[in-house]
């Protein structure tokens, strides 16, 4: 009689085990055996979810500077003091990429936009007291660059008329410390129309150039714009 009780208990722990794990739908289950060979229900741990691809762990934060970008500054042609008062500023033209055409902003013509204009410039202050080249001022988190790209109109490559856009490429800075990133970079490329992340996160073809630029991963300017402030010409 003692046996029959066990059994039976048993049988009705394994069954509410059981019963769990599929309303749950998350934990699996295994038979084993105990003394007397009796068959337990076992509930093991979950297995571990898939790990979210680059694209989900990033596109909120890229599709946000997507959609805010045209709020930044263009540095583009960005103007400088003209030499004289009554001169227009310098128009904003699209700026012809220099990229090879084997990479991903080769045959583009862009604008660059950049939140923190302030710092996407170059350390005027040490390379002038210094005497040493210039280099990027460090870049705070929560700097963020577009450059909103175009195909050229003209299929030789060589015109700045600008054609149908190609598509955002966005650049994010997080604290530097933050898994997967580049130094606290993350990459990221938009659809034209800024609504789907089409790549995210250590994108290699990004890493591969912007691993040249140094601790920052950023050029900086043309070099033709690194300037000292000027104040307009004396009378």
């Amino acid at each position: 009689m003692r046996r029959i009780s066990l059994v039976c208990l048993l049988l009705c722990v394994g069954f509410s085990l059981l019963a769990c794990a599929r309303r749950g739908g998350a934990a699996a289950v295994r038979e084993e055996t105990v003394s007397g060979d009796l068959p337990v229900a076992v509930v093991e741990d979950p297995p571990a979810a898939e790990a979210e691809t680059e694209i989900e762990h990033w596109q909120d934060q890229l599709l946000a500077v997507a959609a805010e970008y045209r709020h930044y500054t263009k540095i583009s042609d960005d103007p400088d003091w003209a030499p004289t008062m009554c001169r227009a500023p310098i128009p904003m033209t699209a700026l012809k990429s220099q990229a090879t055409t084997k990479k991903a902003h080769g045959r583009k013509l862009y604008f660059l936009w950049v939140k923190d204009s302030d710092a996407y410039s170059y350390d005027a202050l040490a390379a002038l007291t210094e005497n040493k080249p210039a280099e990027m001022k460090k870049q705070p988190v929560g700097q963020a660059l577009v450059k909103e790209s175009y195909h050229p109109a003209d299929p030789d490559g060589k015109s700045r008329t600008l054609g149908e856009p190609s598509g955002l490429f966005v650049m994010l800075k997080l604290d530097p410390d933050t898994p997967g990133t580049d130094a606290g970079w993350v990459y990221g490329t938009v659809s034209p129309d800024g609504k789907k992340v089409t790549a995210a996160g250590l994108i290699e073809s990004c890493m591969d150039c912007h691993d040249e630029a140094g601790e920052e991963r950023l050029f900086g300017p043309p070099v033709s714009d690194f300037r000292v402030p000027r104040t307009p010409p004396e009378k």
